[in-house]
């Protein structure tokens, strides 16, 4: 998995803190607006982010601030955060959210939109993203939005690390009853189902 760095969960924190104060609801509405915007195209979102990011951002740090917009818009559509247990190796990435999904619907919409978001480039990403949040949401399952801000801003590594720990998620040999138990309120997928 993309490694989760100390400002990732920080941010991730933030971002509920955000949503918790008396103008959380502007806020969050704020950041709603800015999905699929590139920074700078998004004003109403730069107050809440770019105190995040570097007054003079390196090439990498550019890159980056992506990443931060986009989880931060998202977080807004969505705002239930998955916390894996401390000290415990869990897959809480959102393929492992997108596992849930699919254990709870009979379609096979989920498998096709992983899919799809598996082979997308960082450009398409923010799209997929959305529909895939839009889909968690209607079913209230979380998301950890640490890792996702993580595997965001490592989607275009050349060894497309993240794509197959999104892979290893959804369809890998994890146990979908752990899954389900660090998922509260959700039933492990039945064996016809899988």
């Amino acid at each position: 998995m993309a490694k989760i760095t100390e400002r990732d969960r920080k941010f991730a924190a933030y971002l509920e803190e955000l949503r918790d104060r008396h103008d959380g609801r502007a806020a969050m509405a704020a950041l709603r607006r800015s999905v699929g915007k590139i920074p700078g195209d998004a004003p109403e979102a730069d107050r809440y982010i770019l105190r995040w990011l570097p007054a003079q951002p390196s090439a990498w740090q550019l890159r980056e601030e992506r990443g931060y917009y986009l989880a931060a818009a998202l977080f807004a559509w969505h705002q239930l955060p998955w916390h894996p247990p401390e000290g415990e190796k869990s897959l809480t990435n959102f393929g492992a959210s997108m596992r849930v999904l699919a254990s709870q619907v009979q379609s096979g919409g989920p498998e096709r939109r992983i899919v799809a978001m598996l082979t997308c480039s960082l450009a398409e990403l923010p799209e997929h993203l959305r529909r895939s949040v839009e889909l968690l949401k209607s079913k209230s399952i979380k998301i950890d939005w640490a890792q996702l801000l993580a595997d965001i801003r490592h989607w275009e590594d050349e060894d497309r690390r993240v794509q197959s720990e999104w892979a290893r998620a959804f369809w890998g040999e994890t146990s979908p009853e752990s899954a389900a138990k660090e998922e509260p309120g959700t039933a492990a997928p039945s064996e016809k189902q899988q």
